[in-house]
């Protein structure tokens, strides 16, 4: 009678040993990213930007400009569109 053993051959594991509770990562390297110099080069520097004063006044400054450029934006389109619907003074003198 054959065993399995006979059969194939036995291969040593691959598979990763665990040491009871402890385990072993391998942490990938980071990167040294290159300094731009030009990083705090602005209005507010990175130090202004993490305070919560500045953060809320910059938030409602920039909700400010977009709905002034939005409706900016939109004034003239909805113009053009009231007026292709609208008849001329030509059109409503006739009687």
């Amino acid at each position: 009678m054959t065993t399995v053993s006979q059969l194939s051959p036995a291969k040593p594991s691959t598979a990763p040993v665990s040491t009871g509770s402890t385990s072993v990562r391998k942490r990938k390297k980071s990167r040294a990213r290159p300094v731009d110099p030009d990083r705090d080069r602005g209005i507010l520097s990175v130090f202004d930007w993490h305070k919560r004063s500045v953060r809320g006044w910059m938030a409602f400054v920039h909700v400010f400009l977009f709905s002034g450029l939005v409706f900016a934006g939109l004034g003239p389109i909805v113009w053009l569109a009231k007026s292709a619907f609208t008849p001329t003074q030509a059109h409503t003198s006739r009687a």
